[in-house]
């Protein structure tokens, strides 16, 4: 494999001091609305319970709320999937927790072994299962962060039923919170992703022109652009049957080809069908 080297006309990266890396805002701008959503996918269903006079499994719900942050970014033709099969998996997790926890000593040696077993084992199946399913961030955290606290939860002494039913709420209140958006903006998150990949690559390619290029811009237009053609991709263009004026598409056929002329080696993607349209649904 050869080393990433900086392409002609680009700078080296430079070094950032660590104040900066923990004050500065990132490139992709805010994301108070993905926050707003995790929050309310917690706090309606938590909410819900405290109303019906259980308070006390309030805090299992974020076993469940865990699943919107799996459908973040992601068409809403595919986001209900995405957040449908974390949110099953994150189920199993916590019934995985609540049967070794329900079994199993919850002191002493034997535990710390059972733990050290059973972790391992599902962050294994987790990897695979969203590698499969194309699940993505945040990854096999959250599954790990269900099943322990399910087990610590069980040999505490709370009822499995109480937690198999927050968590349950939670995965409803995901899927209801993230899916909602659709009602006003269908489209909304493709086109969220195509302004950002033009964004990324005009500030690329206009530092190019003006010779103040870095890598690190560089890998940013392209990691930008290729989560745009995904976004587009599962939103369902290339197979609708009835494309042919779709605008986030046609943005990526207008601004290829100046692309593919400028940084013709940063961004070997396959050529767009011109006129697929992914927002007439």
């Amino acid at each position: 494999m050869t080393p990433d080297r900086d392409l002609p006309g680009e700078r080296p990266p430079s070094v950032v001091p660590d104040s900066k890396l923990l004050l500065r805002f990132a490139p992709g701008g805010w994301r108070w609305d993905a926050g707003l959503r995790t929050a309310l996918a917690f706090g309606l269903p938590a909410a819900l319970l405290v109303a019906c006079g259980r308070a006390d499994w309030a805090l299992f719900v974020c076993f469940g709320a865990f699943a919107v942050m799996y459908g973040e970014g992601r068409a809403y033709r595919v986001r209900w999937q995405v957040i449908s099969i974390a949110g099953a998996a994150l189920l199993a997790c916590v019934g995985l927790g609540i049967a070794v926890g329900a079994t199993t000593p919850s002191t002493g040696t034997a535990a710390w072994l059972v733990d050290v077993a059973v972790l391992p084992v599902l962050a294994v199946l987790g990897v695979y299962l969203i590698d499969a399913a194309r699940l993505g961030p945040p990854g096999v955290m959250f599954f790990l962060v269900a099943c322990s606290g399910a087990l610590a939860a069980t040999r505490s002494g709370v009822g499995a039923d109480g937690i198999m039913i927050a968590t349950a709420l939670g995965v409803a209140g995901a899927l209801l919170v993230s899916m909602a958006g659709r009602l006003i903006a269908p489209h909304q998150p493709e086109r969220i992703a195509v302004a950002l990949a033009v964004r990324a690559v005009d500030e690329y390619a206009a530092a190019r022109d003006q010779g103040t290029a870095t890598a690190a811009q560089r890998h940013r237009a392209a990691e930008a652009l290729w989560n745009a053609w995904g976004t587009v991709y599962d939103a369902g263009c290339p197979r609708t049957p009835k494309a042919r004026r779709c605008n986030c598409f046609r943005r990526i056929d207008a601004w290829g080809p100046p692309i593919r002329r400028r940084t013709r080696r940063e961004f070997p993607w396959p050529a767009p069908q011109s006129g697929i349209d992914c927002c007439a649904h």
